[in-house]
């Protein structure tokens, strides 16, 4: 008996070995018939055998009774049988049960359970329990028929990529098939990797490792990139490193592509977007490993970069590894000089000063295009005051653009058509226009002027022909060997041509000049004009000068040419001449890398500079903060000075227009009663007495009413005129005092920042209200008589009782002229001067918030200038902390900038 019989279900074919002619059925009823009186023992065995045969006609209930009383070794397998025959016939609760319940020692009976589960959990959509059946069945045993490839096959149609991975990083390590690691880089390749950390790959590459070096190569390379493309990177390189570190370099495989990843990741590390403390510790063993592996393209980049590395952060590697280092790097000096990696180190330099907002300027970004310019050569012309230098460059040039009295550096270049550009330290370039470049430069950049530099272009034939731009150095006085301003253009010369005097040649202030310049450029070609020969008149005499001039020369400066010049001899041979030896002694073939080393040194001078930049610029920001802190407080000031100049206006105005309409009411007061007590004299004896009240009353209001429109009217709108022209006067005084606050302020800011116009439409406003309110009165019409007083009603009756009788109409007349002349009408008169002055009182209580009106427009020029001031001082306050903030990275980022720059110098210059 076999397990794999147990597995098809053909373990009945024992019994018929032999017997094929009968039937199988027949002849195992015969046989369990022999066995129950014969040999019980057997009797299992049979009736297995029987549930197969049943089984495989599907008659599974007969074959499931044949099971249910197996009780020898088979048990188990006949529990899966009766299980597998409920999954035939669709009971599939009742067949999980039974497979769940089978515990057995048979690898191969787990196995086939666990594929029967599988199945099932697949068919009831229960996909975890699928997961776990068959990664159980491929832990058993994944050779048994492929279940390896049967649970990829599953994982990749569910898309389950992390069991994916865990099988194939197991059958790599099991097997050591390419096959395997052919599906497990695709799975990296395509991203399903990177969830795992980067150490659970370990194994599986030291494995690798030791089947086939090319493709440990390849393999890393797909984990690499992986790993490069989230945050598990730097994890990534930490623990490759220190396990590569511990595999012996397999030196029959050249690691190509392993090299170039360790050269670009390394500079990506170093670029500045990581701190120092986040690579410190991966840097160290990447050089370690990048130089155990670096192929000839990248061994003088890796041996510089631990050379670079080792400077700036000492004892971090071993002596050993500088040791081989420094041997690689001497061993490679026929590398060729790689000027690309310098243009991109001086791009990244530019580009993290924008980042930080700090502008290169723009004489340095001149000057680096001058220095990537590699088809022109960069001639400097420097010599002591008198030597003539100006008079020669005018010579060859055959125009009269320098004089001796310039003090900046002029950078003479062939070009289409004229044009001379001042060169700033901002990014903008003044152009300059002058029909005479020579008065130019002397009035503009004369002796007193700031040093500068000048870029002067124009079409020249000896220039084009010669290949050469002329850069003019001030002159050199008796008393200094050293002038700054030329220093900082050094390194755009690719030789110096020194210009010497015929008169005294070759002085130990000269030397002493050419010395330090060279301290400063050790590099650079020196070569001799000497000129004004046309001062020696004899022949031999002037031969035996150049000689003597060269045999001084020569112990200081052996390999520098001589050539002999008059500027007074303007003479086409003379020039040409000159071209030749130019041509001859200073044109080289080593400009470009020449020029490898100059980018080095400027990159250092720009990040000295940037550095200055910040300094300069966090001074300013300090400054700026201290500066508007204190407009604050003078804005602050001129508000309140502003609020007391309202306040007052707004008290004077007011107090003004109270005094007027006082003074109207107490005309009113006393011109009212005297005009109604005047009015006795319309009363006649012979009056209708009956309705003189009524007749009195209409006539006293038409009193009033002239009274008010031809006398009171008139005088209060000449007065109300004057109010307002005095009050002109006092805002206008107020605008006068505003505009000179303004000024005051804009000189402070340096611009037009404040303006403080009021709002004299409010004169207009009160011009046409009060000629509204003085044009009539309206106060309608008033009971003066009418009012129903203890004496007007006795008079009003005895009118009425009396006035058909003559006789009693003088007593009425006396009566009534005594009552009418000796009435105050204090009521009446106070009413009228209610009503009349009632638009004039709400006029006036409207003046404060005209007057507020007035001042409304300065007043939120202020504020808002306040507000203004608040919020750039909050901004520079923001950018001043993100600066101290971003210090450490900051100087973080100045550090691996000048590793980079150490790096190419081991490179370049060593």
């Amino acid at each position: 008996m076999t397990e794999n019989q147990l597995s098809q279900k053909t373990y009945f074919e024992t019994f018929t070995v032999d017997r094929a002619e009968m039937n199988p059925v027949q002849l195992l009823g015969d046989l369990l018939a022999a066995a129950q009186e014969e040999n019980p023992a057997e009797v299992s065995h049979i009736r297995f055998a029987q549930g197969e045969l049943y089984f495989h006609y599907k008659d599974y209930e007969a074959a499931i009774f044949k099971w249910e009383n197996i009780a020898n070794e088979q048990e188990m397998w006949a529990k899966k049988n009766m299980a597998d025959a409920y999954v035939e016939m669709g009971f599939l609760p009742t067949a999980l049960d039974l497979y769940k319940g089978i515990e057995s020692e048979s690898t191969v009976l787990n196995i086939e359970v666990s594929l029967q589960l599988f199945s099932l959990y697949i068919e009831q959509g229960k996909l975890d329990l699928a997961v776990q059946a068959i990664k159980k069945a491929v832990r058993l045993d994944a050779d048994y028929q492929n279940i390896a490839f049967v649970a990829k096959a599953f994982f990749e149609e569910n898309g389950d990529w992390s069991n994916a991975v865990e099988l194939a990083v197991s059958e790599c390590i099991r097997t050591e098939s390419i096959q395997w690691y052919d599906i497990l880089k695709l799975y990296i390749e395509e991203g399903h990797a990177s969830r795992f950390q980067p150490s659970y790959f370990n194994e599986a590459l030291v494995t690798l490792y030791g089947m086939d070096a090319a493709y440990f190569e390849s393999f890393t390379l797909a984990l690499w990139k992986s790993y490069s493309l989230n945050s598990e990177r730097i994890q990534w390189l930490n623990n490759f490193n220190t396990l590569f570190i511990t595999l012996e370099a397999n030196t029959s495989h050249e690691w190509r592509e392993l090299s170039r990843l360790y050269k670009e990741t390394y500079f990506e590390l170093i670029s500045g977007d990581y701190k120092i403390r986040e690579i410190s510790e991966t840097v160290p063993d990447l050089l370690v490993n990048w130089l155990k592996v670096a192929d000839r393209a990248h061994i003088l980049y890796a041996s510089a970069a631990v050379l670079a590395w080792n400077e700036l952060f000492p004892s971090t590697l071993q002596a050993a590894v500088v040791h081989d280092a420094e041997s690689l790097v001497y061993r490679n000096r026929e590398f060729p000089r790689s000027l690309e990696e310098v243009l991109v180190l001086l791009e990244d330099v530019k580009g993290w000063a924008r980042k930080n907002d700090i502008e290169a300027g723009g004489k340095l970004n001149w000057m680096a295009q001058e220095l990537l310019n590699f088809n022109v050569h960069h001639l400097m012309v420097a010599g002591v005051s008198g030597t003539g230098k100006s008079s020669f460059i005018n010579s060859i040039l055959g125009e009269n653009i320098l004089s001796e009295g310039t003090s900046s550096v002029v950078l003479v270049k062939d070009a289409e058509q004229m044009e001379i550009n001042e060169i700033a330290d901002n990014e903008n370039m003044e152009r300059l226009l002058e029909s005479d470049p020579a008065a130019l430069l002397t009035e503009k950049y004369g002796m007193d002027a700031d040093s500068t530099c000048v870029e002067y272009k124009l079409p020249s034939d000896f220039l084009n022909s010669t290949g050469i731009s002329i850069l003019d150095t001030p002159g050199y006085s008796l008393r200094s060997a050293v002038r700054e301003d030329v220093s900082d253009f050094l390194c755009l010369a690719d030789s110096l041509l020194f210009v010497l005097s015929a008169d005294a040649p070759f002085t130990e202030h000269e030397l002493e000049i050419l010395l330090k310049l060279k301290e400063q450029e050790p590099d650079m070609p020196v070569h001799f004009l000497l000129n004004k020969m046309d001062t020696i008149y004899d022949e031999a005499e002037a031969a035996l000068m150049l000689d003597q001039t060269i045999e001084r020369i020569r112990p200081f400066f052996p390999e520098a040419n001589v050539f002999a010049f008059s500027s007074k001899y303007k003479n086409s041979q003379q020039t040409e001449d000159f071209g030749d030896f130019l041509k001859g002694s200073l044109l080289h073939s080593r400009m470009k890398g020449d020029r490898s080393d100059k980018l080095l040194l400027f990159i250092k001078k720009t990040i000295t500079h940037l550095l200055s930049k910040r300094t300069e610029r966090e001074h300013a920001l300090n400054h700026s903060i201290t500066w508007n802190e204190e407009m604050v407080s003078k804005l602050k000031a001129g508000i309140n000075q502003l609020d007391d100049l309202e306040g007052e206006k707004m008290m004077s105005i007011q107090k003004h227009f109270r005094v007027l309409r006082k003074e109207m009411e107490k005309k009113m007061a006393s011109d009212i009663p005297a005009l109604l007590q005047g009015c006795s004299k319309k009363i006649r004896e012979d009056s209708d007495f009956t309705r003189i009240h009524l007749q009195l009353n209409d006539e006293m209001n038409q009193v009033i009413q002239e009274y008010l429109e031809n006398q009171l009217l008139p005088s209060y709108y000449a007065a109300l005129q004057e109010w307002i022209g005095t009050s002109e006067g006092e805002l206008l005084d107020s605008q006068l005092f505003l505009n000179e606050m303004s000024e005051g302020f804009n000189a402070m800011y340096k611009e037009e920042r404040i303006v403080l116009p009021c709002d004299f439409k409010i004169l207009e406003d009160w011009k046409r209200d009060t000629e509204r309110l003085t044009s009539g009165a309206r106060i309608g019409h008033i009971n003066i008589l009418l009012r129903h007083t203890p004496a007007q009603l006795l008079l009003k009756g005895a009118g009425k009782l009396f006035g058909a009788i003559s006789q009693n109409k003088t007593m009425l007349y006396n009566r009534y002229t005594q009552f009418i002349e000796n009435d105050p009408y204090e009521e009446t008169t106070d009413e009228i001067i209610s009503k009349f002055m009632a638009p004039f009182e709400m006029f006036e209580k409207a003046l404060e918030r005209d007057i507020v009106l007035f001042f409304k427009h300065p007043s939120l020029n202020l504020n808002e200038q306040v507000e203004l001031t608040h919020e750039e001082i909050r901004s520079k306050q923001d950018q001043l902390s993100g600066m101290k903030d971003g210090i450490g990275m900051f100087n973080e980022a100045v550090k691996l900038f000048e590793l980079r720059t150490r790096q190419y110098e081991w490179m370049i210059i060593g």
